[in-house]
């Protein structure tokens, strides 16, 4: 999916969601303005990750192009499939006493929202009609049910006003065309007498008529100046054979494909700067991504960061982390006193900066002072400046019995766990600082396994 395929589909939902939108006056904004009502939306939308100045730029072209599409296409904006599913229930597949109450219903209801625009039993008819739709597409094995939604739609939108059904150009082009294929072949009364065989069984009638349609329409497919889109007419320009005769009044004169050109993006959609835009397709394949993949995806993010948040608590991350005194007093005293006093030995051990590093870092740094003078906060407020992970060992919970960096051996469940710790902080390798915390309460044993850490190669056997 191109991010600004989204971006265009969220704003266009956006922008017939206001009762007071106008296409007219939208289609009379300059690209200028138009890209920055594009980012002023999209600015919110950190999540999504858009690049301003590529998807904000693609999805103008976009949004410009859909609603220019839309205000014209009419109901030729549903799917050609959703239309074919609709229109071969409703003329061959419904009983005739509930096609006539449906129609009567509905033609009643377009009175009424005639007279009162925000009617709210719109959705109520809507549903009725899908469910109908449903019962046939699993009964009549025709149609996939990917289109059951659109097909509800389109259904009641031509219902309101008649039965009359919307004929797409394409549709229309492709049947003129199957004629005279089938007149120079010489294969005309071999397609009618092939209908007739099975002119009492509606869903062979259909089938066959859609084989027909297909074979046609994929041979043009593979012609030069046709189509990419021209295979999904196969359903519509199935109807039009199984029909006796075609009122040219009903052809609408919108095209649902078109090419735009001067995108920016990179993207598998994007050839060479052009972007060839099918609404329905769009629509459609937008439709599924909003409501199928985007809550997925936000359930895996959510998950993901539920169990983040536990390996986090688990594995006490936060004791990681250096804290630092806000008191300005005491961080001058650091900065002008203690730092002074440490540095050429810290300076040993994680390098300086410019031409005067060197590869081979050594030292161990011993702080020695009675109890309360700032070791700790020294160390803390270093390994904060830094921006290396504080990895504190609590040398009382260690005790003097430990004498292994093996967890396994130590001898109860705090010494283990400081010890777990401290493996941890010696496989994370670079960028920790392992501060050794009241040393006098561990093993001489334990304490000497760190001296090794003094020379150039920086690491302990064993481990």
């Amino acid at each position: 999916m191109y991010r600004a395929e989204y971006l265009a589909y969220q704003m266009l939902d956006q922008l017939y969601r206001d009762p007071k939108f106008d296409p007219a006056k939208f289609a009379k904004h300059e690209e200028s303005q138009l890209v920055a009502d594009v980012q002023r939306f999209m600015g919110p939308r950190y999540q999504e990750a858009y690049s301003k100045g590529v998807h904000d730029h693609d999805a103008a072209k976009m949004l410009r192009a859909l609603v220019e599409m839309k205000s014209t296409l009419g109901l030729l904006r549903f799917d050609p499939r959703a239309r074919a599913m609709a229109v071969v229930y409703w003329r061959y597949f419904a009983e005739r006493a509930q096609r006539k109450l449906i129609g009567a219903k509905l033609r009643g209801y377009g009175e009424v929202s005639a007279a009162f625009p925000d009617a709210p039993t719109q959705r109520k008819y809507v549903a009725q009609l899908h469910n109908l739709l449903e019962q046939f597409v699993n009964d009549a094995g025709l149609f996939e049910p990917t289109f059951l939604t659109q097909a509800a739609e389109y259904l009641f939108a031509e219902l309101i006003k008649g039965d009359q059904f919307v004929i797409s150009r394409t549709a229309a082009d492709a049947l003129d065309a199957f004629q005279l294929h089938l007149k120079s072949a010489g294969h005309a009364e071999r397609f009618a007498a092939s209908l007739a065989a099975v002119e009492k069984d509606p869903p062979s009638r259909f089938s066959l008529a859609r084989d027909w349609a297909a074979a046609f329409l994929e041979k043009q497919a593979n012609t030069k100046d046709a189509s990419a889109d021209l295979l999904d007419y196969v359903d519509e320009l199935a109807i039009l054979l199984i029909s006796s005769e075609i009122d040219r009044q009903l052809i609408g004169q919108g095209r649902a494909s078109r090419e735009i050109t001067g995108m920016v993006g990179s993207h598998a959609v994007i050839r060479e700067g052009k972007y060839h835009l099918n609404f329905n397709q769009f629509i459609a394949k937008l439709d599924q991504f909003e409501h199928h993949v985007v809550p997925r995806y936000q359930r895996f993010v959510e998950r993901k960061k539920e169990l983040v948040e536990a390996a986090r608590y688990e594995m006490r991350l936060d004791e990681f982390r250096p804290r630092v005194l806000t008191s300005f007093v005491r961080n001058r005293l650091i900065d002008e006193v203690y730092l002074p006093l440490i540095g050429d030995n810290l300076a040993k051990q994680v390098g300086v900066v410019g031409e005067g590093k060197r590869t081979d870092l050594m030292g161990l740094l011993l702080l020695v002072s009675p109890p309360g003078y700032g070791k700790t906060t020294l160390m803390e407020y270093v390994a904060n400046r830094l921006g290396v992970i504080f990895m504190k060992i609590n040398g009382p919970a260690i005790g003097h019995r430990v004498t292994s960096l093996d967890p396994t051996e130590a001898s109860n469940a705090g010494a283990r766990e400081e010890v777990e710790k401290l493996n941890l902080a010696l496989e994370m390798g670079d960028n920790v600082m392992i501060y050794l915390d009241d040393i006098q309460h561990c093993n001489p044993e334990l304490l000497q396994k760190f001296i090794s850490l003094c020379d150039a190669q920086r690491k302990i056997e064993g481990v």
